[in-house]
């Protein structure tokens, strides 16, 4: 199991990205869950430009459409952690 850290920077960029803070409380508790119990599965897809990065895609749906948040998660920093370290949306 890895220890989950979420950078000041995402988190200021998912408040400001999902106004709605049940939602928001959603994404996280998921992207923890996820990180902490299941990384091997994310892991393997890496970022083009970056190795030392991988993607974790949540899809929401919110106000009647599909959301992709994309993470940009750090897994080679420091062993047992990964460092979300940026979040876009499709």
């Amino acid at each position: 199991m890895f220890h989950v850290v979420v950078s000041r920077e995402v988190s200021l960029a998912l408040g400001q990205l999902i106004s709605d803070r049940t939602i928001l409380v959603r994404v996280l508790n998921r992207l923890y869950d996820h990180l902490e119990n299941h990384a091997e599965r994310y892991r393997q897809n890496r970022d083009a430009d970056d190795e030392d990065y991988f993607d974790y895609v949540h899809r929401l749906y919110v106000r009647g459409q599909w959301q992709s948040f994309r993470f940009s998660v750090n897994d080679v920093r420091a062993q047992g952690y990964l460092f979300v370290e940026g979040v876009s949306v499709d």
